[in-house]
């Protein structure tokens, strides 16, 4: 190895990078060679190991290479704090971001632990506290099949946007007087997500109490064969049913590929004859 000239498999060596990367920056006019030999041989110099630990120091921070090209072309102090600054706010929001996803996570898992417990013939009752959440718009009783669908992508979109996709599957409120639609599925009245309790997207509270809790197996949208059996059920305890059953999905089509596999929770207030 002459003095102060480096071969690109030594220099790659030397600053723990692969020789593949040091190419790869040489095709992009990232990071190029100091001098190339007429033999076609390329030799980078000791003084070139502080702009590729600049290179690896922002591509740590989060920088694009396009954006470190950029950088390194026109840096000095007070475009350093600009760009750190931003990396600043940009980790922050990841952070955040990567937190809510982590929650949604535990919020699944928490779940899919109930499920083994599950008795799907079974009816009893259960004190549910409040529940805070974001709530849809209200789904007409006259509303089309493309209207409902649109209400209940507006609610997906929701929670895209807040990463809860991965967390528990959406809520909903169902009629509990006509529960079944025309054409053979669950009369939705609106969907809902819950939050936690101060959340900004808050824009409902669901009143708790006492609940006739029952498990539907199967796919969701054919939750409306249970409420029979939750209306016999009211019936002989001489209970009077609310408006709306809550159902949440339990088993979805996240977890689970068979739809007959499929679990949705279904809670209906009651009162007292």
């Amino acid at each position: 190895m002459e003095f102060n000239r480096i071969s690109v498999s030594e220099f790659a060596k030397l600053n723990g990078i692969s020789r593949q990367t040091l190419l790869f920056y040489d095709k992009l006019d990232l990071f190029k060679p100091e001098y190339i030999a007429e033999n076609g041989y390329r030799y980078y110099t000791w003084e070139q190991s502080d702009i590729l630990t600049a290179i690896q120091a922002l591509k740590t921070a989060g920088l694009s290479l396009d954006e470190i090209m950029s950088y390194l072309k026109n840096r000095d102090s007070e475009s350093s704090l600009e760009i750190y600054s931003k990396q600043i706010k940009k980790i922050t929001e990841d952070i955040i971001q990567l937190k809510q996803i982590k929650e949604s996570l535990e919020s699944r898992t928490k779940i899919l632990k109930r499920v083994k417990d599950i008795d799907t013939n079974r009816i009893h009752i259960e004190s549910i506290d409040a529940i805070c959440a974001n709530k849809s718009a209200d789904i007409p009783d006259n509303a089309t099949n493309t209207q409902r669908y649109q209400i209940r992508a507006e609610h997906y979109k929701f929670r895209m946007d807040r990463q809860l996709m991965c967390g528990a599957a959406p809520s909903a409120a169902v009629s509990v007087e006509k529960p079944e639609l025309e054409d053979g599925t669950t009369n939705y009245k609106y969907y809902f997500t819950p939050l936690d309790e101060g959340d900004k997207d808050v824009n409902v509270i669901i009143p708790g109490g006492n609940f006739v809790v029952a498990y539907h197996c199967g796919p969701y949208y054919t939750s409306f064969k249970s409420y029979e059996r939750i209306k016999r059920f009211a019936y002989e305890h001489k209970f009077i049913l609310g408006e709306y059953g809550y159902e949440v999905s339990i088993v979805d089509e996240v977890t689970e590929a068979d739809p007959e596999k499929w679990i949705t929770q279904i809670a209906v207030p009651f009162s007292l004859d």
